[in-house]
Parts: C-alpha cells; sequence; structure tokens
C-alpha cells in the first residue's frame, strides 16, 4: 500500500508539473520531480545518478519483434513507441511462413490498430468458442483481465476491420447472461470502435436477453439493500452494471436502435453510484 500511494502521489505532482510547464509529463523537468520525491523520503539520492532509459535505442525494437513469436516476449518494448514498431512489425509479418508465428504478429498488429493480420485474426474468432472470460473483481486481482479470445476480438476492434463483423456479430449474439463481464466488453468495445451501424441491433438483442440489464438504481429516500453485501456480492453488482453499460454505450455511439441503449444510459445518468452516472452524462454529452 505505500507503494501505491506513493506512486500515486508522484504521478499527481508530475502532472501538476507538466500542466504548469504547458508540456507532457513525459517532458517535465524529470530532476525537479526527483528532488522533490527525494524531499519527501519517497525516493533515495542515488536517482539522481541514474539514467533515463528512454528514447529506447533501435537495436531494442528489431531484437524484441524476433523474440516476439515465442510467447509474445518483447511485447512490452513494441508498446513503448508505435512509430518504430509498427514498421518493424509489418516487415516482420509479411516475411513470416510459419502460422503461429504470422498470427502472433497478426494480433499485435491489430492492438497497434493495423489490419494487415485481420484475415488471421477473424478465422481464429471464427474457430473457437468463447473462452473463461473475467468479471469484475476489485480486491486480490492479479491475473488477466480479459481473456484471449477478448484480446482477439478488441484487436478486430482496434484494427476498424469491417470484415470482421460477421464474425463478430456471431460471437456476440451467442452470448447470455452466464456469459462472463470481459466477453460482453470484448465484443461491445470492438463493434463501437468499428463503427458500422450494423452492429446496432446486435448490441440492442443482447441488452434484450434475460439477466443482462435493469441493474441500474433509483435515486430515492431508501435505496434498495443487496442481500449479504460483502466483497463478492460487490463484485457481482459491479459486473452486471459494467456490463450493461459497455453494451448501452457501444449501442448509444453507433446511433441506438429502438432507443434501447439511451434508455439504458439514462436510466444510469441519475443513479446514486457516482461514476457509473458521471460516466453516462459523460456518453449522453458527445464525450
Amino acid at each position: 500500500q505505500p507503494d501505491v500511494q506513493n506512486q500515486g502521489y508522484a504521478a499527481g505532482v508530475a502532472a501538476a508539473m507538466a500542466v504548469k510547464a504547458g508540456v507532457t509529463v513525459r517532458n517535465v523537468n524529470m530532476r525537479a520531480l526527483q528532488k522533490h520525491l527525494i524531499d519527501k523520503e519517497i525516493l533515495t539520492k542515488e536517482v539522481l545518478k541514474m539514467k533515463d532509459s528512454y528514447p529506447l535505442p533501435d537495436a531494442k525494437f528489431v531484437g524484441a519483434v524476433a523474440t516476439l513469436t515465442n510467447q509474445y516476449q518483447g511485447l512490452s518494448v513494441m508498446m513503448a513507441d508505435y512509430g518504430r514498431s509498427v514498421p518493424l512489425l509489418k516487415a516482420a509479418y509479411a516475411k513470416a511462413s510459419a502460422p503461429e508465428a504470422r498470427f502472433i504478429y497478426a494480433h499485435v498488429l491489430g492492438m497497434m490498430g493495423q489490419a494487415d493480420g485481420e484475415k488471421e485474426l477473424i478465422e481464429k474468432v471464427k474457430g473457437l468458442s468463447w473462452d473463461k472470460g473475467w468479471n469484475y473483481r476489485g480486491m486480490g486481482q492479479f491475473n488477466r483481465s480479459v481473456s484471449w479470445m477478448d484480446s482477439y476480438v478488441i484487436a478486430l476492434g482496434r484494427a476498424k476491420s469491417k470484415s470482421a463483423l460477421p464474425a463478430l456479430f456471431e460471437k456476440a449474439q451467442s452470448l447470455c447472461a452466464t456469459n462472463e463481464f470481459s466477453h460482453f466488453r470484448a465484443v461491445a468495445m470492438a463493434l463501437e470502435s468499428i463503427g458500422d451501424k450494423s452492429g446496432a441491433p446486435v448490441l440492442a438483442g443482447l441488452l434484450a436477453k434475460k439477466g443482462v440489464s435493469g441493474y441500474a438504481i433509483t435515486m430515492q429516500p431508501k435505496l434498495p439493500a443487496i442481500p449479504n453485501y460483502a466483497n463478492q456480492e460487490g463484485d457481482k453488482e459491479r459486473s452486471a452494471c459494467l456490463r450493461e453499460l459497455a453494451v448501452a454505450r457501444a449501442l448509444y455511439r453507433l446511433g441506438d436502435f429502438e432507443g434501447r441503449g439511451e434508455k439504458v444510459l439514462r436510466a444510469y445518468a441519475n443513479d446514486p453510484r457516482g461514476a457509473y452516472a458521471n460516466h453516462v452524462k459523460q456518453v449522453l454529452a458527445g464525450k
């Protein structure tokens, strides 16, 4: 907890410095920030002798592309600078002959907004059933919050692959209330990102399925109690609400269908749970 609190403090100070100087956070006076954190006894004086590793040398990116096909080793380097990563990834994808290697390059390119490997991603999504997904968990969450299938679906969305729409529609229509929140979020994110209005009826159909919607609370003198409320019950509540909101938001932004998306969003606009209400108001305001 002290590490988390100190990191939050450092981020806040860096953000304030960036605003005052009119620069991005990356371009704040790093030595000044470090000295301030040393004064607060968050950092030790040794950091003043350390050298920033950014920007990474070109050799790092070349090496990361080569190791990426070994269970995505080097992915963090690839994500550090899209401008230098993407050309290398495109070249590696074009040269790769092994199906597994081509797919990994296609997957990462998709996540970076490139549709070069959309064919491989579409075939993967079509050929697999939904895997074990993730429901919201507030405490003790140390692992993935997206499944592999979620990641492939999201990659197709980020690549804005309209060719993927039939496969995405099929996957969306196979969902029901017993499926995990992360699957609904992945489909909603993908269709919202692609931006094709033909996805609206599909998302509306998801909202209409039994148990998927109806979790907003109306502000009233006596709010409904959640039986046996504890961390586990709270996680179930949040998963249900976040699932409904993810689908409704995407539906609304695709032009809606029979007003179903807006109806859900407006139900949450006055929800006493402020995080939901604030988000919905931003969406309805076109932000």
